[in-house]
Order: C-alpha cells, then structure tokens, then sequence
C-alpha cells in the first residue's frame, strides 16, 4: 500500500513540474521530501502543499440555474404578449378615429387583466424584471412603451407608479450585453437549440365567470 501511495505522490508531483513555470514556484509546492528505501528500488516521497478546492456550485452557477427556473415559468406569457403586440399592431392601425381607438383600448384593457391579472400578481421581483426584459427582447417594446402605445398614457403612468412603489419598473430593457443579458440570452440560446424544452403558451389563464353563466347556474339550482 506504501509503495502504491508513494508511486500516486510521484506521479502528481512529476505532473506539476511538467508545467511550465519557474523553479521558484515548482518548490512553492513541496512541504517535505524524504527517501523510502525498499528491497528493490528507492524511491523519493514528496508532501506536497495544501490546495483549496471550491464548489462547482459557484454564485454564478446558481444564478445562471435560478434565471432557468424564471425564464421557463414567464416563457409561455412572453410568447403570449408577443402575438397580441402582433395583433394589436394590425387591429389598433385599422382603426380611424380617436373614439374608435379609446374603445378597442377599454376593451383590451378588460381582456389583459383577465389574461395576465392573476399570472403578474404572483410574480416576484426578479421574476417582473426577466418577464418585463423577455417581452423587450422579443417585441423591440418595454413594458411602459407597449401599456403607453395601447392603453394609453394615463394607464401607463399609474401602472409605471404602482411598478416603482413596488421596487419593479416597466421600463427595463434588454441588453444581451449586460450581466443579466448573457444568462438570459444563453437560456434562450438552449431552448432555440432544444436543449431546454419549456412550454410555448400558458398551461392555465385563469378566465372569470360570467354573470349570465352565474344565473343560469343559480336558476337551475332553484329549479330542482
């Protein structure tokens, strides 16, 4: 068992000289070395230094595992918002008056907070930030810019109020420069590629419950 233990401190030790460095900090690694004498050979036994290891779980891996989670759950919306951009773009543009606009804008405003309502209610704040720099990445539109352009400028004002009260802003940009950026953009690389399968739409938009089903419900209860 010596002789093997001996031949491994070898071994490494001759690894480590192998490197090209200077003399000087070859013998930084050794603490001791002595001379083990068997009956056939002799052979030199080095101690080599201490070396701290760290984790593989570094800060930037978990933020990078983090940002998957975050990225998968808001995905299905960021798709979502970006065919109704695509829609409101089309519809919003065939409208000619201003009364016209302001309607379809009151109506749209009565179907987003039935769509998205309960989903952003629930979101944390680093979740808001990734789903709010999602949307920018994929529609060329902020948060604020998108609520302005087609719910109007009063909307987006107090929604924007609301963000800041809460530590959030509308307003976030995507850089794919920028520290978040890179993760981001390397999570939307895999899933590009396949190798990260996320959900394309929402599982569940929660809808509310006419009146008028209500009372067709209530009517039947009373009918029996």
């Amino acid at each position: 068992m010596r002789i093997i233990l001996s031949v491994i401190a070898v071994f490494t030790f001759n690894l480590i000289l192998s490197q090209n460095v200077s003399d000087k900090v070859k013998q930084n690694y050794i603490v001791k070395a002595q001379k083990v004498i068997t009956k056939t050979d002799t052979i030199t036994q080095y101690e080599l230094a201490e070396v701290s290891l760290s984790s593989f779980y570094t800060d930037e891996y978990k933020k990078y595992m983090w940002y998957r989670a975050i990225v998968a759950k808001v995905y299905p919306y960021t798709n979502l918002v970006k065919e109704i951009v695509a829609i409101y773009d089309t519809t919003y543009a065939s409208i000619d008056t201003k009364k016209g606009k302001r309607k379809y804008r009151n109506s749209e405003y009565e179907k987003l907070k039935e769509k998205f309502g309960y989903f952003v209610s629930k979101l944390q704040h680093t979740e808001g930030k990734v789903f709010c720099k999602l949307i920018h990445r994929e529609t060329g539109l902020t948060v604020y810019e998108i609520t302005h352009k087609y719910l109007g400028g009063p909307k987006a004002f107090m929604w924007q109020g609301i963000s800041i009260v809460g530590g959030a802003d509308l307003k976030y940009e995507y850089d794919k420069d920028d520290e978040d950026g890179i993760i981001i953009e390397k999570i939307m690389e895999e899933i590009s590629s396949g190798q990260m399968l996320v959900m394309k739409t929402p599982y569940l938009i929660p809808q509310k419950k006419s009146k008028e089903k209500k009372k067709i419900k209530n009517t039947n209860v009373v009918a029996k």
